[in-house]
């Protein structure tokens, strides 16, 4: 799916679920959000790392996602969301925007935040990051604006998302660890990715049930 174009018109409004995420959220206790992250027994346990927020940017075309450069040091060639650390002075909007600008080229003016979840770890080093959710109202073109971070941008209709042909578990082979996973415009997403892609679909009373005992194992160019 090619990157969204230019709106016309003023600000799009924002459909009925997305409008009502916040309070879901708040309504989900920190405890089941985090259940699928596979918590360690002890959080005292895991050095702290710089705390990171990731944009799950939704809009009138669909929800945008990433494919991480093979030049990275971790996590290269997954699919994920923008994102990356808090600066000094930044709140996990702002830095979440920010990223959004740095790595596709969004403009944060034409973004308004819905939602922001509470701090959730990423499994497996468990840095804590705060996914923010924003309704892209006024959608322009974007596209690559780091080479070395991001290979390619997509902008997936929420209907092929909940897809139930699109669904499936994940698994990494080796670990005893699976994900929702989502077989979309060409990418394989799992991971944090797609725990939180699946979850904000449900949060949002959006999602379909799909086939949870359909296994996948993660290709390797996506590990």
């Amino acid at each position: 799916m090619s990157p969204s174009g230019p709106a016309s018109g003023g600000p799009v409004a924002a459909p009925a679920w997305v409008e009502g995420l916040q309070g879901r959220i708040d309504a989900a206790s920190t405890e089941h959000l985090a259940r699928p992250l596979a918590r360690p027994r002890s959080r005292e346990e895991v050095p702290r790392s710089r705390p990171a927020a990731v944009l799950v940017l939704v809009g009138p075309e669909g929800i945008v996602l990433t494919r991480r450069s093979s030049r990275l040091s971790s996590h290269a060639g997954q699919v994920s969301f923008p994102g990356g650390g808090i600066d000094a002075g930044e709140d996990a909007q702002q830095a979440a925007l920010r990223e959004g600008h740095e790595e596709v080229r969004l403009e944060p003016a034409s973004v308004r935040v819905a939602a922001q979840f509470p701090e959730l770890p990423v499994a497996p080093s468990f840095r804590p990051v705060t996914p923010v959710v924003g309704w892209w109202e006024q959608p322009h073109p974007i596209g690559v604006g780091s080479e070395i971070e991001v290979a390619s941008v997509h902008t997936v209709p929420v209907e092929e998302l909940v897809d139930p042909a699109h669904r499936f578990t994940a698994r990494l082979p080796g670990f005893d660890r699976t994900t929702p996973g989502f077989a979309v415009d060409g990418l394989f997403v799992w991971g944090y990715t797609g725990w939180l892609l699946s979850t904000v679909l449900q949060l949002g009373g959006v999602d379909r049930p799909w086939d949870v005992g359909d296994v996948r194992d993660v290709p390797v160019d996506y590990r």
